[in-house]
């Protein structure tokens, strides 16, 4: 505590000791008497040099939204209004495995094709992935593998043959709460492994329903958890260059290949790795060549 007469020296953008009510800069004072003593060397009034903690904000007004990340801005943004603690939600661990196939015992390509695929989706959506390699579709070994991945992350997604491996699920008392959407049949389950709540997600086999599944539930999934919003960021509109048919569902998902030409975002329908956005569409839309769209990219690198 400062009393009547008394000064103290303190760095730039410090925080000003009890009992101060103005900051006079440093070379704006003389030193004497071996520093025992300071002479002010010009004009100066009360308050002067001191911001007070939140004065760089109105009362009522939304620094930072529920959901932001913390980088190095909203850090210096706490610090700057005295706010030393605030809650945050961790960011979910999600292990990857690719099931074998009972009978060879050999994993197949395109299993550890969609397994490296989704790993490094996971790393551009902001996640830290687990490769939790290859699991032998034999029930007891799956069990032991499963129970290792809920060691290690709150999200477990299996590529395999869904008919088998939701046979393991069910006998692991885990409850499925979304089965049986075609074409490529998707699973969805949740419970406790060995007292481990998680979330299990089995993806088919096949390339691009497996990458379309991970980006309508599981990366929807994993924001939440992590506190991000259901919803994805990265929405915009641009021009189609291919023709999509008419579908007889009532909600599809496409995978498109979207390019930036001339400041344009142009849409082309791809059904291989090259896709990098997702077109969502209802039931008897037809989309011509030059329409617009909206879509939901997710490979934004």
């Amino acid at each position: 505590m400062i009393q009547l007469g008394e000064c103290v020296r303190i760095t730039n953008g410090g925080v000003v000791p009890d009992g101060a009510d103005t900051v006079v800069p440093f070379e704006n004072v003389t030193l004497n008497d071996e520093e025992k003593c300071i002479q002010i060397n010009v004009k100066h009034s009360r308050g002067e040099y001191i911001r007070e903690r939140g004065s760089e904000a109105k009362e009522g007004q939304v620094l930072i939204k529920n959901g932001s990340k913390l980088g190095s801005l909203e850090v210096n943004l706490l610090c700057a209004l005295g706010i030393s603690q605030v809650e945050v939600y961790k960011n979910p661990r999600v292990c990857i495995m690719s099931a074998l196939n009972a009978a060879t015992n050999q994993k197949q390509t395109h299993e550890h094709s969609n397994r490296s695929r989704l790993l490094r989706i996971f790393q551009i959506q902001g996640f830290k992935p687990i490769d939790a390699g290859e699991s032998s579709m034999k029930p007891k070994k799956m069990e032991k593998n499963l129970q290792i991945a809920a060691d290690f992350a709150c999200v477990i997604v299996i590529i395999g043959d869904i008919n088998k491996i939701q046979k393991v699920i069910q006998k692991m008392n885990l409850k499925i709460y979304i089965d049986g959407i075609v074409p490529d049949n998707f699973v969805f389950g949740h419970g406790s492994i060995d007292r481990k709540p998680v979330f299990l997600c089995v993806l088919p086999q096949h390339l691009t329903p497996a990458w379309v599944g991970a980006n309508v539930f599981i990366f929807p999934l994993m924001r939440t958890l992590g506190g991000q919003g259901f919803d994805s960021n990265y929405r915009l509109e641009g021009n189609l260059t291919t023709t999509v048919e008419e579908s007889p569902r009532k909600l599809e998902f496409y995978s498109i290949r979207t390019e930036l030409s001339n400041g344009v975002s142009k849409q082309e329908s791809e059904a291989n790795q090259r896709a990098n956005s997702l077109l969502k569409t209802s039931e008897n839309a037809t989309y011509s060549s030059g329409d617009t769209v909206a879509i939901v990219l997710t490979d934004f690198t």
